[in-house]
């Protein structure tokens, strides 16, 4: 049972939104129906192991990718722009490498055009010279908290774990917080993921040299490759990257412009400069405004109907 939110009507060109890593479907609540008014008909999805699509067994990158195509199979969607932020853009290359008929327009939100071990390296050399391991780099572990009510929880997510990406929480958002808290059945709270069922261990993460140990989802989504999957790219392609933490954390620049270079004819490069990890929460406008433009690029002469 996969969970998705839905906006518009069948005139609007079907646009597939696929959330970060520990988010929902609904971070694209907030500007869904200004895209829907600019053209599109947009689906949501809450993929594998998050919120209501909760999955017993592992999986890979590439069976989320499999699941949307059988979505739109099941929903009678033939092609249609595919975009992600984070994890979502990664899930969004790994869905063009196997289904590329099926793709009208690609929308990347830092994620989906680097390598996705050049960060786990980057990050592991951050903490080495930081003296931390990855647990100890976060403020708490959130797979073990448990809320005595729903409003406590949502108010734990919005102070400590979207407060380090996401603009200061407005009404504008309270859907999407409240997306982040699920009953425990003991009739607490929780939060809607299970980092190590999906993730497995924190030094398992953190151990350049132990990938071999990595549960499938991370080790397949190291194995995204997206000079190789894009090689014959041939849809208009928008990919933004927002730099304003990139002095803090890793800046992901040098090789998304290298990848712009490689197919300037299809590829939209955009900065959003003062601007952290989850563009589109931050500064919905700008958002609102390229995704138009990609939509103006996009003809559909690539699917296959």
């Amino acid at each position: 049972r996969l969970h998705y939110l839905e906006w518009g009507d069948r005139s609007g060109i079907p646009l597939i939104w696929l959330h970060g890593y520990g988010s929902t479907a609904f971070e694209l609540a907030e500007v869904a129906p200004s895209l829907v008014s600019m053209g599109y008909h947009v689906y949501a999805i809450t993929y594998r192991g998050h919120g209501k699509s909760q999955v017993d067994g592992e999986f890979s990158i590439y069976t989320i990718a499999d699941d949307v195509a059988d979505f739109m199979r099941e929903l009678g969607i033939p092609c249609a722009t595919i975009g992600g932020w984070s994890l979502g853009g990664n899930v969004t290359t790994a869905f063009y490498s196997a289904y590329p008929e099926k793709v009208r327009a690609i929308a990347l939100v830092d994620g989906g055009a680097v390598w996705p071990q050049l960060l786990t390296e980057a990050y592991a050399t951050l903490r080495q010279e930081a003296e931390l391991t990855m647990q100890e780099s976060l403020d708490s572990d959130p797979r073990q908290l448990t809320f005595e009510t729903r409003e406590s929880g949502v108010e734990w997510v919005m102070a400590n774990y979207l407060a380090g990406f996401v603009r200061p929480m407005d009404s504008a958002l309270a859907a999407y917080a409240y997306s982040f808290l699920l009953p425990d059945g003991s009739g607490k709270w929780k939060l809607h993921y299970n980092h190590e069922k999906l993730m497995g261990s924190w030094a398992d993460l953190d151990d350049l040299a132990g990938a071999h140990r990595l549960k499938l989802l991370p080790r397949s989504h190291r194995s995204i490759l997206p000079e190789v999957i894009y090689r014959h790219l041939d849809v208009p392609v928008l990919l933004i990257d927002p730099t304003g933490d990139d002095e803090a954390l890793f800046s992901r620049t040098p090789w998304y412009i290298q990848l712009r270079d490689q197919h300037s004819e299809w590829i939209e490069y955009v900065e959003y400069a003062d601007t952290p990890h989850a563009a589109h929460l931050n500064r919905p406008e700008w958002f609102l405004r390229d995704m138009n433009r990609l939509l103006q690029r996009t003809d559909g002469s690539n699917c296959i109907e």
